[in-house]
């Protein structure tokens, strides 16, 4: 479920990326950020489609059911988390699909 590309956006206070994050983090050093907020797909079964041109649109099924949409989230969120600096946070949005699985 990769994107087809990277958009960042530097702004005063840090940058904001729309990015798969495996694809990001490379680029990025360890131990250094104070706050990554993510807002993965949800595992809801279906397609979103989004509202407009460029709303989001992917499929938000996976077919190796829950356990690989789990591993497919853990492994970034492993990943990010080796970025966060001693006081960083990850902030991960989900809803009641499998928010307690995470």
């Amino acid at each position: 479920m990769a994107m087809e590309q990277i958009k960042e956006f530097v702004l005063p206070g840090g940058t904001l990326a729309q990015a798969d994050c495996l694809d990001w983090i490379p680029g990025l050093t360890k131990e250094t950020i104070q706050l990554i907020a993510i807002d993965p797909p949800f595992f809801t079964g279906r397609v979103q489609t989004g509202s407009g041109p460029n709303g989001p649109k992917y499929r938000d099924n996976w077919a190796g059911g829950k356990g690989a949409y789990v591993s497919w989230l853990m492994e970034r969120i492993e990943r990010m988390w080796e970025l966060l600096g001693p006081t960083g946070s990850l902030v991960v949005h989900l809803d009641w699909h499998e928010v307690h699985a995470v």
